[in-house]
């Protein structure tokens, strides 16, 4: 027979692959990824990430080489291919998330973690989008995980270390230094605390060989291709002036001048980011971190220094940015999770009790916003859409023959979620709320996620590229030579991803002049917000500019200059 925990780690993994598979490239969290992947796959590069052709040496490599290997089994190339690794990886961190709430205390509080860290906002998004977040999350989690796997059979063997130092070894490959100072550095702080002085000394002595291998292996690759520059673009740039800000003119400055924020960025950005569980965090670390603590076991005070030094390297970095902090959530979800677990057996507590309720009523709002919205946007009268969507009419749209279906499936999912925090609240006042811990977070998040299916499906005409890319293959079709006026790493990449072809951007105007003359027929692609830009403002008088057309609100950003 089938249990109730079976069912929902079922649905667990259903969840994952729920939003990866029904929607085009939507710009700039998925084509800049894709376009990569594509890139790379076309020119059989495994050592330089390539866009358009040209060198792109900002991402690491991980998530992109998964792709490539998924490519190299199925023989696919898609949207869904491409998202595959952030929905595998992200799940993959959730699945030990749940390893260790069933290991240390029961499934239930397992089951918890893993359904708070897939719900919240911000792991939803990123764990279904082309980007390196999620596979850094998988590493930094698993690393933890078998560091632990090895500490804790106390055998002080070498050998069970081995996969801790491979993986974390990888970790690099996932985001850079990040990715180790987020593996490495907890775990010293922990050995220190524990005063293992053995194992502090000896695993870094263990670590620095393999990872110089790895990854000396990937930078004479890099060396042999561009030389000198490409290293120090990839090792210096990218490392210490991306996440560091240096007063001396000499030392390494940030190639991309992006995410530099004060101290106090993540204390405003975080929380929003976290919802619809964001209530429940405070009573949790508190919790966790009172005087008087709870019963502690090693992997506790491990997991509690993990939370603490991730925390204090977010915040020393000068680039802040909500998804570095992405590798923290399944720790901190692992610890709401178990206060939760106690919370509701004990209900002795006015605060706890008041967390608690307060965040079903959360989720339950913001498990409704996507049927509701698609409800409103069927109903909503003609000068709204003149206002709002620039008079598209977006349910119609996606749909001109499902509308009504659309509105009675939203109808239906938004009864469904009222009656389930209903019902969450009823059984909080017996003696079963227990059962709530895993079954209410793990319902109301494949609620929410069957909503985003349903507006993921209405909205992405109006986030697609695709359209565009449309357009310029029947441009190619009727005979033009086709070019980019920008070179945007989120055109180049959708465009070459759909087009399966390179492309010459001319991003000034005598270059798109020079092209436009001497190329009969020649369309160029350009973005609208640059034809209002003095240096281009002359085309027009001298082309013909003809918008896109498709009632989509990314496709209406783009024009064809054609001669």
């Amino acid at each position: 027979m089938i249990t109730n925990s079976t069912r929902l780690l079922l649905i667990l993994i259903v969840i994952y692959f729920l939003g990866i598979f029904d929607h085009a490239l939507w710009a700039p969290m998925d084509t800049v990824g894709a376009g990569m992947i594509w890139g790379m796959h076309d020119a059989g590069s495994w050592a330089v990430p390539l866009l358009n052709g040209l060198p792109y040496l900002e991402k690491p490599p991980l998530m992109h080489w998964t792709a490539l290997v998924l490519i190299s089994v199925t023989g696919q190339l898609n949207e869904a291919l491409v998202r595959m690794p952030s929905a595998l990886y992200g799940l993959g961190a959730v699945l030990i998330t749940y390893y260790w709430g069933r290991r240390e205390h029961n499934p239930r509080v397992g089951l918890c973690a893993a359904f708070l860290c897939t719900g919240s906002l911000l792991y939803l998004e990123y764990s279904r989008s082309v980007l390196t977040d999620a596979s850094l999350v998988f590493v930094v989690i698993l690393s933890m995980q078998l560091f632990w796997w090895a500490y804790s059979r106390h055998r002080n063997r070498v050998l069970d270390f081995a996969p801790f130092i491979l993986a974390s070894s990888v970790a690099f490959f996932a985001k850079g230094l990040v990715g180790v100072a987020f593996v490495w550095t907890p775990i010293m702080a922990f050995l220190a605390y524990r005063r293992q002085w053995r194992w502090f000394f000896l695993l870094p002595a263990l670590y620095l060989p393999v990872f110089s291998l790895l990854v000396g292996f990937w930078a004479c690759r890099l060396w042999l291709v561009g030389g000198e520059e490409y290293l120090r673009i990839v090792f210096v740039d990218n490392q210490l002036g991306r996440f560091f800000t240096f007063s001396d003119a000499r030392l390494p400055a940030d190639p991309y001048f992006v995410h530099k924020e004060g101290l106090s960025y993540y204390l405003r950005d975080l929380p929003p980011r976290i919802l619809p569980w964001v209530v429940l965090a405070p009573p949790a670390l508190y919790y966790w971190f009172r005087c008087s603590e709870p019963t502690l076991t090693d992997f506790s005070v491990y997991l509690k220094f993990a939370l603490v030094v991730m925390l204090l390297i977010l915040h020393a970095s000068s680039a802040k940015v909500s998804e570095y902090a992405l590798p923290v959530l399944p720790i901190l979800f692992y610890l709401t999770a178990v206060w939760l677990d106690a919370a509701l057996k004990h209900w002795n507590s006015s605060f706890d009790k008041w967390a608690i309720v307060l965040t079903g009523l959360c989720a339950g709002i913001v498990a409704l916003l996507p049927p509701l919205i698609i409800i409103s946007l069927y109903l909503a009268p003609q000068s709204f859409l003149a206002r709002y969507t620039g008079g598209i009419d977006i349910i119609r749209v996606a749909a001109p023959r499902a509308g009504v279906m659309y509105l009675l499936a939203s109808l239906a999912l938004a009864g469904a979620i009222v009656g389930v925090v209903g019902y969450a609240g009823s059984q909080l006042r017996t003696d079963r709320r227990e059962r709530l811990a895993d079954a209410f977070p793990g319902t109301i998040t494949l609620l929410l996620m069957i909503g985003l299916a349903f507006f993921t499906q209405i909205y992405d005409p109006q986030r697609s590229c695709k359209p565009v890319a449309d357009s310029l293959l029947q441009q190619m079709r009727e005979g033009r030579q086709i070019a980019l006026g920008t070179d945007a790493p989120h055109v180049t990449g959708c465009m070459t991803f759909y087009l399966h072809t390179t492309l010459p951007v001319h991003d000034t105007v005598q270059a798109a002049t020079d092209f436009l003359d001497n190329n009969r027929p020649a369309a160029l692609l350009i973005e609208k917000d640059d034809l209002q830009k003095s240096a281009f403002a002359t085309l027009p008088g001298r082309f013909t500019v003809t918008p896109i057309e498709y009632p989509g609100i990314a496709a209406r950003n783009y024009a064809l200059i054609r001669n």
